[in-house]
């Protein structure tokens, strides 16, 4: 796979968290409490309000992890959201969980273009 693809990859990925974020926000107010109720999970993995995006979001990082083999640990790796009994308002549990997800798309573009 050339630069340009993998380049292409992280775009969509990137428009995908976007696009995730604003869906999930969406779903998780029709919730009651809306955005302001509060998680009540405090471990295991993280909960996902839109399942479609997570799932276009797995066969991203999947495609990436293949082309960019020496970076699947950061490609795949999951946010950890303390709680340590505080339970988030869902609205700010959805920004942290994305935001994780950006973190690491601006991270391999910044990879990429030290090796140009």
């Amino acid at each position: 796979m050339s630069e340009s693809q993998i380049r292409s990859l992280l775009k969509d990925w990137s428009d995908l968290l976007e696009n995730g974020e604003k869906k999930a926000k969406t779903k998780a107010s029709e919730l009651k409490g809306s955005l302001l109720g509060r998680t009540k999970r405090t471990t295991g993995s993280p909960i996902i309000y839109e399942h479609k995006i997570y799932s276009q979001q797995s066969n991203i990082q999947k495609r990436l992890c293949e082309v960019l083999p020496k970076w699947t640990d950061l490609i795949m790796c999951q946010p950890t959201i303390l709680m340590d009994g505080h339970s988030w308002p869902r609205g700010d549990y959805i920004e942290l969980y994305f935001s994780h997800y950006k973190l690491i798309v601006e991270k391999l573009q910044k990879i990429l273009n030290q090796k140009s």
